[in-house]
């Protein structure tokens, strides 16, 4: 989730998508492509922002953002120019249980949970359970009717709303977060962040980029999924109560 361009990170969204899509069309096999919310053009608040009819990454910002559009942008010229059969699934930010990546919304919860988390980010952004999509992905390989780009969106919540979701889920021993700070502010102490998750070895809840992300318009609109596919995401406390309940059974976390 780096903010500059990561060759790393290209070599596998672009790269590999390419050898993804080439291998495909050499064998004739169907192609289900997860892409992401972030490969859309971003629009200004108060825009739903629906599937694109083409992909661009100089819309987007941010190396992950770019990346997957150059990607996403590759399997629709082979769908359109060569034949492939492909359908592109676009989830929002991805969570519930299994997270054993450990990614950024993970790592916040965990420290949450351990009452370590210092303060939240005022914002919010689109969530949806990571088994919904897991569905819709297995479900999608035998629909070959079904072509084309599918927001996999879940349910807009504020990072406060997130927050009272754990906070419920986990009950009173869990201290709640009373600090909830602008974006400016946490962009001013992203630096002090950065080195203390470095000396820790531990993937950073803040991020320059999950900063931003948190500001921008994630009013995703999931209704060709919905008619379509029939896709129907479960409840937002659902998928934190069954998360947290992951991460005390898998050991991640261990109870008072």
């Amino acid at each position: 989730m780096k903010w500059k361009m990561d060759p790393d990170v290209r070599a596998i969204n672009f790269g590999g998508t390419q050898n993804v899509v080439d291998a495909c069309l050499a064998r004739g096999f169907r192609l289900i492509h997860v892409s992401s919310v972030h490969a859309i053009k971003e629009e200004p608040h108060g825009h739903t922002i629906k599937e694109p009819i083409c992909f661009a990454p100089g819309t987007v910002t941010g190396c992950y953002a770019k990346t997957k559009a150059e990607g996403a942008a590759l399997v629709m010229d082979a769908m359109q120019n060569h034949g492939l059969d492909a359908a592109i699934v676009m989830p929002s930010g991805i969570v519930g249980p299994g997270a054993s990546a450990h990614n950024n919304v993970t790592q916040m919860m965990i420290e949450y949970l351990r009452g370590t988390l210092p303060a939240g980010i005022r914002g919010g952004y689109d969530f949806v359970d990571v088994r919904d999509v897991a569905q819709t992905i297995v479900q999608l390989c035998f629909q070959k009717d079904k072509q084309g780009c599918y927001i996999l969106a879940g349910h807009n919540v504020s990072i406060r709303h997130f927050f009272d979701a754990i906070q419920k889920s986990a009950g009173k021993k869990v201290r709640s977060i009373k600090w909830m700070v602008p974006s400016w502010m946490a962009y001013l102490a992203l630096p002090v962040f950065s080195l203390v998750y470095k000396l820790k070895k531990e993937t950073p809840v803040f991020t320059r980029y999950g900063v931003y992300t948190l500001t921008t318009n994630s009013d995703f609109c999931n209704e060709k999924a919905k008619l379509d596919l029939g896709f129907s995401p479960r409840p937002f406390e659902d998928t934190i109560a069954d998360m947290v309940a992951w991460l005390y059974k898998s050991g991640v976390l261990k109870k008072a």
